[in-house]
C-alpha cells in the first residue's frame, strides 16, 4: 500500500510536540510509507488554542490547509 492510513478515532488525539507552543497540536493521520520517494505526502490533524501569537514554520515543500472550524488571523496566511 503507498499510504498508511491510521485508525479514525486516532486522527482527533493531536498531541503537543516538545518545542512546539503548548497552544498548538498536531499528529500525522496518513502518509507516503517510503519516506525517500521524490514527493513523498502526509495528512496531519493540527489544532491550535487561543493563545500567543506564533510565527508558522517554513517548508521545503507545498502544502495546503483546511479551516475546520474558527479563523486564522491574515498574517498566518502568508506561506511566501
Amino acid at each position: 500500500m503507498v499510504l498508511e492510513v491510521k485508525p479514525k478515532t486516532k486522527k482527533f488525539k493531536a498531541q503537543n510536540i516538545p518545542g512546539v507552543p503548548d497552544h498548538v497540536y498536531f499528529t500525522d493521520f496518513l502518509g507516503s510509507r517510503d519516506e525517500s520517494v521524490p514527493n513523498p505526502i502526509t495528512g496531519s490533524w493540527f489544532r491550535i488554542e487561543r493563545g500567543p501569537p506564533s510565527t508558522p514554520p517554513k517548508y521545503e515543500y507545498d502544502e495546503v490547509g483546511v479551516v475546520i472550524e474558527g479563523n486564522l488571523p491574515g498574517e498566518l496566511l502568508d506561506f511566501g
